[in-house]
């Protein structure tokens, strides 16, 4: 038996076994390799990186770090796998941080930092962020040309990014360059997955680019690498068939769709933890799609809601899949023409486009799909449309109009981020044909109700159709061109992600403490939201008006601003139908008119009448100027002695006709150019806006390239250099006239002209140029490099080249023209010649411009007192053709470029001079008259 004092013994020294084990125990659930294991078990996400962040700091301590850096890396891509790619992206930051502050020496750990930050910002997407990222990542890979052999299915991982990224931005030949790179690595290793996931994504590409059929190429082949039994499998399958249904193949489509579906519910049936609800959601798309396109109305309404019972069983009532659901089955309902349903469906389509409405109006309004948005408001449109011609009633109408204008607003934010090309496509095949309908809706109700608010609201809708492709050409040009930074461009789509997000999970919200912090939290990023945009407004006012405060100037707007002598004539042509707002003296009136059969014939016929060199034959287009009179001016412009000026604003094929020659029928040669000033707008904002008072000499750079006697005859303009010296200023001939010297130059002058050789493309406008020394391929400016130069300051572009204003027309662009490309510059005012020029002409046209400039005319006062010294002088009467001086097209703000101060008139120098020494004279024998006191 032990004594009382062992005992104790024995219990002190149990106790401290005990103590040391359970230290033991609290050791290893405190060390940072424990703590990150239990952050990657998380479900919630803060819970994440709140384990996440001890453990790295605790590596930090005991001065482990790599593993710190390796732990923040883990944690990135854990949120990024998570679509969180925001705390993902602060996370490969403090990674970065602890690699370039403790001098972590691991060059894949480093290039997987840069390239998480890369693929997390292109999802966001910040496409400069991205860019940046994607960038160090190539550099670093340049540097240490080993990485690709530790890490190649990482490296791989990247270029699969990096090509996907540039597929969404539009540029495919960087997508494909990088994509290509995945598969070259991919194949090298042996890695099949990643091999077609590189055909898949190239497929993606191709997608876009609307080239199904080479999409379709790449799909077969992704879908041939994937291993059989897998989701990725299935995942191939109907997104192969998706591709079909979009050729048009669409019992092939269906085919491919439903295999995916059924092998999917094979493998989730053996593991359901293979379940994945994207996939289900998606491919019930997918099948829906192929079904409504096969006008299988029923199959595709069962698949519709399956779709949209698949969504709200996941707990998301908002997103794409389940909006593009409601909008089939309000298309079924409308072919069913079960209208109310129809609407129904609309409004839930629109309701899971964007997160419910705040109370009070919020920065950054939460938008979950623009697109799917302007698909439900385009199709509430329509179906209210419907309603209309079903009740024909002024409400009724009135409420369809509205929903039209409310679609293309969508419409114009939703271009913002589409690539170019499906910018251009989807404004051919979507919005084109539905602001055409708006417009003819709205005025139908103005001729019922004669009420000005239709009236202005046909003005608006006119105007912002027009106007939509350039202000979007500019938004993009302000952003890229003006420098607004790249920190400012990512606080900015930061604040919006972070709004969406909120907005997010405030709609998921189910218990009121939880709504309440939520609301909490949004309205403190509402605050910080409206603070940006204050001081983006103030810093960067062009970037902001293009981007947030984008508005057509109002029909009051114009009226108030155009002089006494100024009439406005805005055409807008739809279909078979002309209308035509016409503006003046403080008045406007519309009217439609039915064109006729033989429209488009008389427009091209003037123009061939035109562009022909005369030589010795008169003009021959007398009865199409004529006719084209009758339609186009003679319904507005009444003889009226008050009108001197006129703005006009053109569209559809009516680019093509320099309204000039048009002459009335009674009054042959009494062309409209004999007594009007006539200029022409992209739309009243970008004519208007532009109106600028200039101060002092405008300083001048001239151009001649091909003046000189070294200069080939097929290319030498003889009288090219006289034409720029009448200008004076700074005048470049020949060898100095480069590229790099218009570069160099450009913006140290006010007046810039061009007297070269230019080449319109009509297949590919982009591919326009201007030429210049020594007339090779580098030495050619084109019409993407003109758009990309900062010409804001010039007051004025002279284009005396050939065929400067010619280019295709598309219903979308407008003219595509070297003259629109130097609009987007940011040349407010553009001279510019429309077809190819005769050189002595066009230099003595030039010369006179000029004088009449210096006079102090504004440019088209100036422009029609050149034109009438063609029909009087004498010594001009040789080009009295329209040929010669009716190819000079004038665009934008009709500015006074030199002001009428005493600078241009030297005779004032000697005038105040001479009253001077009169002056001095007269004190002087005052003075002696006077005498000595």
């Amino acid at each position: 038996m032990l004594r009382p004092s062992a005992c104790i013994s024995v219990l002190i020294f149990c106790g401290g076994i005990l103590c040391f084990l359970s230290q033991g125990k609290a050791g290893t659930i405190d060390s940072h390799e424990s703590l990150f294991k239990k952050a990657t078990t998380q479900q919630e996400l803060k819970q994440a990186e709140r384990y996440g962040r001890k453990a790295c700091e605790m590596a930090v301590r005991e001065k482990e770090f790599e593993k710190a850096s390796t732990y923040y890396l883990k944690l990135g891509k854990l949120f990024y796998d998570r679509g969180n790619y925001l705390p993902g992206i602060a996370q490969a930051l403090a990674g970065l941080r602890v690699i370039e502050q403790f001098k972590v020496n691991n060059d894949t750990l480093k290039f997987n930092q840069f390239s998480l930050l890369s693929a997390s910002y292109s999802r966001l997407p910040m496409s400069d962020s991205a860019t940046f990222w994607f960038t160090k990542a190539n550099d670093w890979l340049k540097q240490q040309p080993l990485i690709a052999k530790k890490i190649p299915a990482d490296v791989c991982g990247h270029y699969l990014n990096q090509g996907l990224f540039y597929g969404w931005t539009g540029d495919f030949g960087r997508s494909t360059k990088y994509l290509q790179e995945a598969l070259v690595l991919s194949k090298a290793v042996k890695n099949i997955r990643l091999e077609s996931i590189a055909y898949n994504y190239l497929g993606n590409s191709y997608f876009r680019q609307k080239n199904f059929r080479e999409a379709d190429h790449y799909y077969r082949k992704a879908l041939a690498g994937y291993r059989s039994g897998s989701t990725d499998k299935c995942w191939g399958e109907i997104i192969l068939g998706n591709n079909l249904r979009a050729e048009g193949r669409l019992s092939e489509g269906i085919t491919h769709i439903r295999t995916g579906q059924k092998d999917y519910n094979r493998i989730k049936r053996g593991d359901p933890a293979q379940q994945d609800i994207d996939f289900e959601i998606q491919s019930s798309n997918y099948l829906a799609e192929c079904f409504r396109a096969a006008k299988d109305f029923n199959a595709a309404e069962k698949s519709y809601r399956t779709c949209i019972e698949l969504h709200k069983r996941s707990g998301r009532l908002q997103g794409e899949f389940i909006a593009f659901s409601w909008i089939g089955l309000a298309h079924i309902a409308r072919q069913r023409q079960s209208l109310d349903s129809a609407l129904h469906y609309a409004d839930e389509a629109i309701n899971a486009s964007r997160y419910p409405v705040a109370k009070k109006k919020t920065a950054f309004p939460a938008v979950v799909s623009e697109k799917t948005l302007y698909e439900a408001l385009l199709i509430s449109a329509e179906v209210k449309q419907d309603k209309w011609k079903k009740t024909n009633s002024v409400k009724q109408l009135a409420d369809a109009v509205l929903a039209y204008e409310e679609s293309l607003e969508a419409a114009a934010r939703l271009r913002r981020n589409m690539i170019p090309e499906e910018s251009k496509h989807f404004h051919v095949e979507r919005v084109a044909k539905s602001a055409s309908t708006a417009v003819r809706l709205c005025y139908e109700i103005y001729t019922k109700t004669k009420s000005d608010q239709w009236k202005s609201l046909l003005f608006d809708l006119t105007e912002r159709n027009r106007s939509m492709v350039i202000s979007d050409l500019l938004h993009e040009k302000y952003r890229v061109v003006k420098k607004v930074p790249s920190s400012i461009i990512a606080v900015e789509r930061t604040l919006k992600q972070r709004n969406t997000e909120l907005n997010k999970q405030l709609a998921a919200s189910r218990t009121k403490q939880s709504t309440d912090s939520l609301l909490a939290l949004l309205n403190t990023v509402d605050v910080q939201s409206y603070n940006f945009l204050d001081s983006l407004e103030r810093e960067f006012s062009q970037y902001y008006a293009l981007k947030y405060d984008f508005k057509e100037l109002s029909l009051a707007d114009v009226v108030g601003r155009l002089e006494k002598n100024t009439a406005y004539l805005s055409y807008f042509i739809d279909g078979e139908s002309l209308y035509c707002i016409f503006i003046h003296n403080g008045k406007s009136k519309v009217k439609r008119m039915r064109l006729p059969a033989n429209f488009p014939a008389l427009v091209m016929q003037l123009r061939q009448a035109l562009v022909a060199d005369p030589v010795m034959f008169a003009f021959s287009g007398h009865s199409q100027s004529a006719a084209l009179n009758d339609i186009l001016i003679k319904p507005f412009l009444r003889p009226e002695k008050s009108i001197r000026r006129l703005i006009i604003t053109r569209d559809g094929l009516l680019h093509y006709l320099p309204f000039e020659v048009l002459e009335p029928k009674d009054k042959p040669e009494h062309f409209l150019a004999r007594n009007y000033a006539i200029s022409y707008s992209y739309s009243a904002k970008l004519t208007f806006d532009a109106d600028r008072q200039f101060k002092g000499a405008p300083k001048v750079l001239g151009f001649a390239p091909f003046a000189g006697d070294n200069v080939p005859d097929s290319s030498k303009l003889i009288s090219s250099l006289s034409e720029v010296k009448a200008w004076k200023g700074v005048i470049l001939i020949d060898s100095a006239a480069t590229k790099p010297s218009l570069h160099k130059m450009i913006g140290q002058t006010d007046i810039l002209l061009l007297a070269t050789h230019a080449m319109a493309d009509v297949k590919s406008p982009e591919h326009s140029f201007i030429a210049l020394h020594p007339d090779t391929p580098d030495s050619l400016l084109y019409a993407t490099e003109i758009v990309n130069m900062p010409l804001e300051k010039l007051r004025m572009v002279i284009l005396s080249a050939c065929e400067g204003h010619e280019g295709s027309f598309n219903k979308a662009e407008g003219l595509l023209s070297l003259a629109r490309a130097f609009r987007i510059a940011g040349c407010q005012t553009i001279l510019t010649t429309s077809w190819k020029a005769q050189s002595e002409s066009t230099s003595e046209f030039s010369k006179l411009f000029h004088q009449y400039l210096t006079e102090g005319y504004p440019t088209d006062i100036a422009l029609l007192k050149t034109r009438q010294q063609f029909f009087t002088d004498s010594r001009l009467l040789k080009w009295a053709h329209p040929y010669y001086w009716a190819n000079f097209t004038l665009i934008g703000n009709s500015a006074v470029i030199y002001p009428p101060e005493i600078a241009y008139n030297p005779w004032y120098y000697w005038v105040v001079a001479l009253l001077f020494i009169v002056f001095l004279l007269l004190i002087i024998s005052r003075s002696r008259a006077a005498g000595p006191l």
